[in-house]
């Protein structure tokens, strides 16, 4: 298994922290770590990682294998890989980066980034409540 980010117990403790902290004051307080941790990561192993999914659900959908499709969709979706470019997408290219969202929040600083990822990834999606 291609291991791209360092899942080890101090990120454990970061996605804990995380959970109860607005993603802003978390950046804060942890800025420095959280830059490093930004900076180390491989972006081109996270898109050929990304790249060679989107290919394996590409060929399943043309043999008919949609159990498979079903499956690679859901690892592809709950991958750090996606999360973290996914992230990285949003707050640095698209054209509305510099424009808050339902949350209020416009992520700026790499640390902020990083301290987003944590929050997402301590967030159980069914859980979400959009009306709130």
């Amino acid at each position: 298994m291609l291991r791209i980010i360092n899942d080890n117990a101090e990120n454990v403790v970061h996605v804990e922290r995380g959970k109860d902290m607005d993603v802003l004051t978390y950046a804060e307080l942890h800025e420095s770590q959280l830059e490093e941790e930004w900076e180390a990561i491989s972006w081109t192993q996270i898109e050929e990682h990304i790249f060679d999914l989107q290919t394996q659900i590409f060929k399943a959908v043309r043999e008919g294998d949609y159990r498979k499709v079903r499956n690679l969709e859901s690892l592809l979706m709950k991958s750090s890989s996606a999360i973290l470019y996914a992230i990285k997408r949003v707050t640095q290219f698209n054209r509305g980066a510099r424009t808050a969202g339902i949350d209020n929040m416009i992520i700026t600083t790499k640390a902020q980034r990083r301290a987003l990822y944590y929050k997402i990834l301590g967030t159980n999606i069914n859980d979400f409540d959009v009306c709130k």
